[in-house]
């Protein structure tokens, strides 16, 4: 498999080696690409009545879909990382950072830069996790 198909966008990739760098470096302790999704919803269903030939039944109906977010990074990050990275950054749960990597240009066909901002709310409300957004 080649490196490229391993990222979702080559701001990704560049992404990671940015990590890789600032591991080797004493930056973070460690990273990982795509951790564990944060569940923000639940799957919906209703009980509703099934009338069936002799009788009535209570089924349920399938309402809404479940609703997950699953950053692109979340960094472990270490007491050498620099105040004014650390200023720019938002860390929380002891130094552990979430990060979405975002192209300067997205295109019209990309409706992140709409959802991101109504799901960051979300998970932070649901979580309290807030996700930096990086744009390398």
């Amino acid at each position: 498999m080649r490196l490229d198909e391993l990222f979702d966008s080559p701001e990704e990739r560049w992404f990671h080696a940015w990590c890789l760098e600032a591991k080797k470096q004493g930056m973070i302790n460690d990273f990982t690409y795509h951790p564990k999704p944060f569940v923000l919803s639940d799957k919906v269903v209703v009980q509703v009545e099934k009338k069936l030939k002799t009788k009535t039944k209570i089924v349920d109906k399938f309402l809404l879909h479940p609703h997950t977010y699953k950053p692109d990074f979340r960094l472990d990050i270490s007491d050498e990382f620099g105040e004014d990275l650390k200023k720019k950054l938002r860390l929380y749960y002891k130094g552990l950072c979430y990060i979405d990597v975002k192209p300067k240009f997205a295109g019209i066909h990309n409706n992140s830069s709409v959802t991101f901002p109504i799901t960051r709310k979300w998970l932070w409300e649901k979580h309290n996790i807030f996700v930096n957004v990086a744009v390398p």
